[in-house]
């Protein structure tokens, strides 16, 4: 995997799935080797609480928190800023300050498969990773799907 282009040397990392018990392990990761690694990226679905406590100990300057989350406010520091939408994952994952996309989802989470997607063509040098090897038969099923081969998968 090719270094970062950061000034600093650190790999920029974006993490989808930040608040669930494989995100949470990532973070823990992350801060550890903050030597290493600058997260420049959190996403997460619904826990607003979990996932202000990773913005406020790792300074990303992305944030993007599910549409359908609470309506509770998330404070951010000066420099971070909150996106939404459908397509936030996919900016998050395609944003240019981001060398690494750790997709952290748990179980069988199809609204990643766009991110990753779009990132892949911008990852060549760098790269993504995926915390289940299932993921992939999950996006391979979905992305059969989108060009219309079979129907939609669902979870088990």
């Amino acid at each position: 995997m090719s270094r970062s282009s950061s000034p600093d040397g650190r790999l920029r990392v974006a993490l989808l799935g930040s608040t669930g018990s494989i995100g949470r392990q990532a973070v823990e990761v992350l801060a550890l080797h903050g030597d290493r690694f600058r997260v420049a990226g959190l996403a997460a679905g619904r826990q607003v609480d979990v996932l202000g406590e990773q913005v406020e100990r790792l300074r990303p300057t992305l944030v993007a928190l599910g549409d359908d989350a609470p309506a509770r406010p998330l404070d951010l520091p000066a420099g971070c800023r909150r996106i939404g939408g459908a397509t936030a994952l996919e900016e998050i994952a395609t944003h240019p300050d981001v060398d690494l996309v750790i997709v952290a989802t748990g179980g069988f989470h199809v609204p990643h498969v766009p991110a990753l997607a779009a990132a892949l063509p911008s990852r060549s040098a760098c790269g993504i990773a995926s915390a289940m090897a299932s993921r992939m038969s999950s996006a391979s099923a979905f992305l059969r799907a989108a060009k219309g081969s079979m129907s939609a998968p669902r979870s088990p």
